[in-house]
């Protein structure tokens, strides 16, 4: 009868809802669960796979421990914009094509906040990264932050992009 019970329960049970409910609870750092680095509107809208492999699940919490955790304890309020893409969501998104965008290696996260040009700051003199681009905006307040790590050889590279003919071009941050 016990069994019988069980059966009928986990028949009427919404998978889609536990599995959504489980993604929450997925924690890739100490503040950063799995939803997070995966969410995307373009990819449900579009029904596009979002999903990292393990090589990029260990980048994205290399960047997490190495970026994400330090400007959370730093006291820095933020939101993560765009983190990980999967190759057929940043051709849809128009992402990086001239090389595989870092975002799809999981080395890479956009970060909007109020305090964009403080935050940037202090990546830029404190913290190890490939590139840290002022993405946009003004010279008051860049729309985004975009921030990448590797496990080595980082660039230290810092850009700034810019519209030009509508197209992005990026031009060294002075």
């Amino acid at each position: 009868m016990l069994v019988n019970r069980l059966f009928f329960l986990l028949n009427s049970f919404d998978l889609k809802l536990f599995t959504l409910k489980f993604i929450d609870m997925i924690k890739l750092s100490d503040n950063v669960s799995y939803k997070d680095v995966i969410r995307s509107t373009t990819a449900t809208k579009y029904n596009i796979s979002n999903t990292p492999n393990n090589e990029q699940l260990e980048n994205i919490r290399f960047l997490c421990y190495g970026i994400i955790e330090v400007l959370i304890k730093k006291g820095f309020k933020f939101n993560i914009n765009s983190f990980f893409r999967s190759l057929e969501l940043n051709k849809k998104i128009g992402g990086a094509t001239k090389s595989i965008s870092q975002h799809c290696k999981g080395e890479a996260v956009d970060l909007s906040s109020v305090d964009s040009i403080p935050m940037f700051n202090f990546i830029k003199e404190n913290l190890e990264f490939d590139q840290l681009i002022y993405e946009f905006g003004n010279e008051h307040q860049p729309q985004w932050v975009h921030v990448s790590l590797k496990k080595e050889n980082n660039r230290k590279q810092i850009l700034k992009s810019i519209k030009e003919n509508g197209k992005t071009k990026y031009l060294p941050y002075v």
